[in-house]
């Protein structure tokens, strides 16, 4: 049994320095699952920097589309590369393979 992320057994021994009473914790994982399948919640990460997250716009529209509406999407920022010019070639190159190679979507040009 997981409570949290420390496993224990299920006889309600001490764990990690915790003491899990059994039955309680059945009850909470069980009220817990309740809590969850009322709110549920789409996590998505991206990068406004990343070439990829750009070409994932088309998609990511479509399946905000056809999401049910009892899911909350939460926008996570991930990455967020710091600014340089020696990356800007790099990344104008990045960003026409994945324009040639996806092509239906208009990339962040702005570098």
């Amino acid at each position: 049994m997981y409570i949290g992320r420390r496993q224990c057994d299920y006889s309600g021994s001490i764990y990690a320095g915790m003491k899990v009473n059994v039955a309680e914790a059945k009850q909470n994982s069980y009220n817990w699952k309740i809590t969850m399948s009322e709110t549920r919640t789409l996590y998505y990460v991206h990068d406004p920097m990343c070439s990829w997250c750009w070409a994932f716009v088309p998609t990511w529209e479509q399946i905000q589309r056809e999401l049910p509406n009892d899911i909350e999407v939460v926008y996570l920022l991930g990455g967020l590369a710091p600014d340089s010019d020696e990356a800007k070639a790099l990344e104008k190159a990045k960003i026409k393979a994945i324009q040639d190679e996806i092509g239906r979507t208009q990339l962040n040009k702005a570098t």
